[in-house]
């Protein structure tokens, strides 16, 4: 896997997250280039999932700790999930429009773009001072419950 360190933000548990993503949606663009639908919807499918899981981890620990920020923070979520809702209605098309995959892509990156750069890290930050330590590796977190 890549490690993306742009996308790092300080917590072993998103950052892990965070790598897997982006590689999905390294592997989404290639496939949209090449127009291997078939391997677009495998690739979507698991981006789909592995959002999903993310938000849902980041999400249950805003709630467990009370994250002040997170009205915010969950507006980008669900501006992301509206993204990913597009992408899954194009690729249920009989023959998916690459030049319409690449805008999704491209707005769902960008909002992800933002949300690593400025929110994640400000939530990596409280996490950091509300656990009252500075763990490094994902197996230094909590759990989040599934």
């Amino acid at each position: 896997m890549t490690e993306h360190l742009e996308w790092q933000v300080g917590n072993g548990t998103l950052d892990l997250e965070h790598a897997t993503i982006m590689e999905l949606m390294d592997a989404l663009g290639h496939g949209i280039a090449s127009y291997q639908v078939d391997r677009l919807r495998v690739v979507a499918g698991r981006l789909v999932s592995e959002l999903s899981a993310h938000f849902s981890d980041e999400e249950v620990l805003m709630k467990r700790y009370g994250y002040p920020q997170s009205i915010r923070h969950l507006q980008t979520h669900d501006a992301a999930k509206n993204w990913l809702m597009t992408l899954e209605r194009e690729l249920d098309l009989a023959q998916p429009s690459p030049p319409a995959m690449t805008a999704i892509l491209e707005s769902l990156s960008a909002i992800l773009h933002r949300e690593w750069k400025s929110e994640d890290p400000n939530l990596a930050k409280f996490l950091k001072a509300a656990m009252g330590a500075k763990p490094r590796r994902a197996e230094e977190f909590p759990a989040c419950p599934t």
